[in-house]
């Protein structure tokens, strides 16, 4: 991993928490949710305030996170709002988190100014163990406070402010006077300044979970679609779910098309499919040189023209169809259609535009392992997997090609994939591969 750490793949987009203040405002938040407390003097944290460093303090990377279904997050600044979100075991979390913390920026920035915000999002579940439990996820309510619940404390203060403009003889009670005073003082000002929270709730509507080794989960007009990324397809009870595995290339084509939810890249608008062709060869290409020895594997897209004429091993049937389509591309005939039964037939595609589309390319990402550019900017949790997976040299060409095509021109490199018609793409987040040892060593102050 330490070749994406290098070349600003990896872990970017964190924020420190460097002073003694922030630290002791985490410490204070993290105990009024776990009980624990990090040893750490400094270290950086996601959207949630999860930090990788403490994570691995505590050998637990689920310490916001537990059984994965309830995220717990600890707010100390709002610049979190751009951070990534590690670990998201659902694919909706981090929009509805960004989103809370928009609907609530002027209270949240005012309360993130003396302490840390820590909260919860909260569902009716508190264990995942069958697939129809998360069937049921559909809405999202969010609780959150202080560790000196300064929020509770802001609602019991205004609730005797309208005690006190309502009772007559309020100007002698004297301990509804002293309890106002000293409230005030906890909390400030609450009627020019009003601390309250809209906490929902949010919408669930569809989703990528990693729980069941990860499943698409597809909603429409009263039903749902499952798609598993497992062979094996666990048991739903629900009537109006249908469950597919990803193994079941025609059974997902089937969905695709019936739902108007992909399109062939050779129809799309604002999309350039030559390009895109180019670039997904050289990555079939590159795999296949890794995996038969060479090393290093070219980057250069001649170098790898050129590689190819020369080795003796046969090319894949993938690489010859991509570059069969490609030549009737180029030359503006008729494309051959494929059939889903062709391991290049979902490289062919692209979603569709529509409310459905961010998970559509994730699901496409992963049917699509030979482009790592789309499954890093995608399917991040799959990225990982199969960057784990990859011999060394196809690991130093996929670290070469991010850091040379998507780091300097990320708009670019969208564009290419996607089109210049996008704009629901999940924002380009990347998480680290939270199994090995921390790539910068303990935090300082932890042995």
């Amino acid at each position: 991993m330490m070749r994406l750490i290098e070349r600003g793949l990896m872990y970017g987009g964190l924020v420190p928490i460097d002073t003694p203040t922030l630290v002791e405002r985490y410490n204070d938040a993290l105990k009024m949710l776990t009980g624990r407390q990090t040893a750490a003097k400094h270290f950086h944290v996601d959207m949630s305030g999860f930090s990788p460093e403490i994570g691995d303090e505590f050998d637990d990377n689920n310490y916001l996170n537990p059984r994965g279904c309830n995220r717990q997050f600890i707010l100390l600044t709002l610049d979190q709002l751009k951070a990534p979100l590690l670990n998201a075991n659902f694919s909706s979390s981090r929009a509805i988190l960004k989103q809370f913390y928009e609907d609530n920026r002027a209270s949240l920035f005012s309360l993130t100014s003396r302490a840390a915000v820590a909260g919860e999002m909260l569902n009716s579940i508190y264990r995942i163990e069958t697939v129809d439990e998360l069937l049921d996820l559909r809405r999202i309510r969010v609780e959150a406070d202080t560790a000196s619940s300064h929020i509770a404390q802001s609602q019991k203060l205004v609730r005797l402010i309208k005690r006190f403009e309502e009772q007559e003889d309020a100007w002698y009670d004297d301990e509804l006077t002293e309890k106002m005073i000293g409230l005030a003082d906890i909390v400030g000002d609450v009627e020019s300044t009003p601390i309250e929270l809209d906490v929902g709730p949010y919408e669930v509507k569809e989703f990528y979970t990693t729980h069941f080794n990860g499943l698409y989960v597809f909603r429409h007009r009263g039903a749902n679609t499952l798609i598993f990324s497992e062979k094996k397809v666990p048991k739903v009870k629900d009537r109006n779910s249908v469950a597919i595995s990803i193994h079941d290339r025609a059974g997902v084509a089937e969905f695709l098309e019936d739902h108007k939810l992909a399109e062939s890249i050779f129809d799309a608008k604002n999309l350039d499919p030559i390009a895109l062709l180019q670039r997904r060869i050289g990555a079939v290409l590159a795999d296949q040189f890794a995996r038969s020895g060479m090393d290093p594997v070219p980057i250069e897209s001649s170098a790898l023209r050129a590689a190819a004429y020369r080795v003796s091993d046969p090319l894949p049937d993938i690489f010859h169809t991509l570059a069969g389509q490609l030549r009737q591309c180029e030359q503006g005939v008729d494309i051959d259609p494929l059939t889903p039964k062709d391991p290049a037939y979902f490289y062919t595609l692209r979603a569709a535009r529509g409310p459905q589309r961010e998970l559509v390319n994730k699901l496409l990402a992963e049917l699509c392992p030979l482009d790592p550019m789309q499954l890093f900017i995608c399917h991040k949790a799959h990225f990982y997997k199969m960057y784990r997976d990859w011999p060394g040299p196809m690991r130093e060409f996929v670290a070469q090609v991010l850091a040379r095509d998507y780091i300097p021109d990320k708009a670019g490199a969208r564009e290419e994939l996607f089109g210049s018609d996008d704009d629901t793409v999940e924002d380009v987040v990347v998480e680290p591969d939270m199994e090995g040892p921390f790539p910068w060593g303990r935090p300082e102050g932890v042995t």
